[in-house]
């Protein structure tokens, strides 16, 4: 059986002349020779080979295993870059700038190879890209319709919807996502949750019954109740060395 697709005769008669020109070996090498647009030539490859690289349209060091959920990533990736190359063509033809000759040229320099577009599988998705988190924060996700999410409240609430937002935007995506604004806001809700200092490290020291908060790294005052010699250490040291049976601490540096 075959199956045409609707593409311009336009392009249809360069690609036959491309190929006629190139041969079906440089078709194969652009991932869209009539092999490997035959799912069927293809399936009964991918069960039986031990190296999917050597079958794949777009072959790379992610490709593991002859899994059902590689071969459906893989078995429709050669159609997908024969309507790249199609959707190309005819944005350059419609293009009063470039026309039909500069379409035609540039498609010639894809399939001969001397211009490459990296995972052309991909051309209707988005590459790299870096996210805002500003509109998570002050509305949530009101694109996904099952269930409603607003924006965040507290701290954790925000680290939470960022994971579920690198996961959504990473499914719409060619390549990697990031979010330009993560530690601004990160630091908001931190501070909000934990208070301004909530960077530093806190212990409890206590002298006559009363107790000071202080930083891990805060120096303190000691002197040494035998020689009466004045050093300085930290608080972090003076609780793991315990020095308040040796030394006196000078409650000044304390407040």
């Amino acid at each position: 059986m075959i199956i045409h697709q609707s593409f311009d005769q336009r392009f249809v008669l360069k690609m036959s002349e491309l190929r006629d020109t190139y041969g079906e070996e440089m078709f194969k090498l652009c991932g869209i020779s009539a092999e490997q647009l035959d799912i069927n030539r293809f399936a009964k490859k991918f069960f039986i080979t031990d190296t999917v690289t050597d079958i794949s349209s777009d072959p790379n060091a992610n490709l593991q295993d002859n899994s059902t959920y590689t071969f459906e990533c893989e078995s429709n990736k050669s159609i997908h870059k024969l309507n790249a190359y199609y959707l190309l063509w005819k944005k350059l033809t419609d293009d009063s700038s470039y026309g039909i000759k500069r379409a035609n040229k540039i498609l010639e320099l894809c399939i001969s190879c001397a211009l490459k577009i990296h995972d052309l599988h991909y051309f209707l998705k988005p590459y790299c890209y870096a996210f805002s988190t500003e509109q998570m924060v002050t509305k949530g996700f009101p694109f996904i319709k099952k269930v409603k999410i607003g924006p965040p409240k507290h701290f954790s609430s925000f680290v939470n919807l960022v994971i579920q937002l690198t996961s959504y935007v990473s499914n719409q995506m060619a390549g990697a996502c990031s979010f330009s604004d993560l530690f601004v806001y990160m630091d908001y809700f931190a501070r909000k949750d934990f208070g301004e200092n909530y960077l530093d490290d806190y212990i409890i020291i206590k002298i006559k019954n009363k107790e000071y908060k202080i930083s891990e790294t805060k120096k303190l005052k000691i002197m040494n109740i035998q020689s009466k010699d004045v050093s300085f250490v930290t608080s972090r040291e003076f609780i793991d060395k315990n020095l308040k049976n040796e030394y006196l601490l000078d409650e000044d540096w304390l407040k």
